[in-house]
């Protein structure tokens, strides 16, 4: 850089003025991970002219080699850290630490930890309501993986910071697979194996008997059908919200004591999670009491021609003729 007092003489000496390359605008994907460390972070930059000799991640005081996949584009893992909460991420080149930018960010979180299911299985063709507890839980856009299949947007959501609900996805087949939920989309999953079993849906073909008196609870159904399931979400639902426990006879024959209702017939489901219902039903039919009945008087000569007055009390029927029948 030269100086010049009549624009035609310039000085003797100059300093020197170093234009260096645009850094470009630069993203991380994705920009939150766990406290355990360990995040695969995918670093592009757009509109950048420089060329880089060793390019440094920066987490906040620790510093790790970013390593170039192709063009512009770089990968970091994340180390571990101490604190939940949002750190500068700075990148450097050279031997010299070169910045190159430093306003980028990332989120540390709790490590997620999955201790169990509920319900612990479903059907093979999805749609299960699945919550699944444990620890950790944050975030806008859970994913959720059944074995290798990922059920993410709005098919799960975290409820808590210890329940994501999720929707079950269907499955090739029968049998268990494996549950695991990532918090900063999909990159990093728990690895804590909580099993979920798949199994074909419960079917319904008919009920025994298929008539019971309305008003009375505790009246014994046998319901027959097929793919019942032996567990303790075992359930029989009379109607939509008539839900009870069944008993398990075999994985065509499970009990219900049917609750108590009014005078009507109503589809009759088994469910063995307790959440999926069957895809056929069977229909049971509340027959309205017949009351208490009373007779006046209650006896006379051998000769008969007593007048005997017969009322009912309580009855829910209307009768279009009523006959008493003396004996056989």
């Amino acid at each position: 850089v030269d100086v010049s007092n009549n624009g035609m003489d310039w000085s003797a000496s100059g300093g020197l003025f170093q234009y260096e390359a645009s850094s470009g605008v630069w993203t991380l994907s994705p920009s939150r991970g766990p406290l355990s460390g360990g995040t695969s972070i995918a670093l592009s930059v757009i509109g950048s002219s420089a060329t880089y000799t060793a390019l440094y991640c920066v987490f906040g005081a620790n510093e790790v080699f970013a390593t170039t996949v192709g063009g512009d584009a770089y990968v970091c893992i994340a180390p571990s850290a101490t604190n939940v909460g949002g750190v500068t991420l700075r990148l450097t080149d050279g031997a010299d630490r070169r910045q190159v930018v430093n306003d980028l960010v990332f989120e540390y979180y709790s490590t997620s930890e999955v201790v169990g299911v509920t319900p612990c299985g479903g059907s093979v063709s999805g749609g299960t309501v699945v919550s699944v507890i444990g620890t950790g839980f944050s975030g806008s856009a859970p994913q959720c993986r059944f074995g290798s299949t990922v059920s993410s947007g709005d098919r799960a959501r975290v409820v808590t910071s210890s329940v994501v609900a999720c929707l079950s996805p269907a499955a090739g087949g029968a049998g268990g697979v494996a549950v695991e939920v990532s918090m900063n989309g999909g990159s990093d999953f728990t690895q804590n194996r909580v099993q979920f079993v798949y199994g074909a849906s419960a079917r319904v073909i008919s009920v025994m008997p298929s008539r019971g008196t309305s008003g009375v609870e505790g009246q014994i159904v046998t319901v027959i059908g097929s793919d019942f399931a032996h567990g303790s979400d075992l359930s029989c639902r009379f109607g939509v919200n008539g839900s009870v426990s069944a008993l398990y006879e075999s994985s065509s024959l499970v009990m219900c004591s049917a609750p108590s209702r009014g005078a009507g017939a109503v589809r009759v489901d088994v469910s063995n999670n307790g959440v999926d219902w069957s895809v056929s039903g069977g229909r049971f039919v509340y027959e309205a009491t017949s009351g208490a009945w009373s007779l006046s008087p209650s006896r006379g000569p051998v000769s008969g021609g007593t007048y005997v007055t017969v009322s009912s009390g309580g009855g829910g029927q209307n009768y279009s003729g009523v006959y008493c029948v003396f004996g056989t």
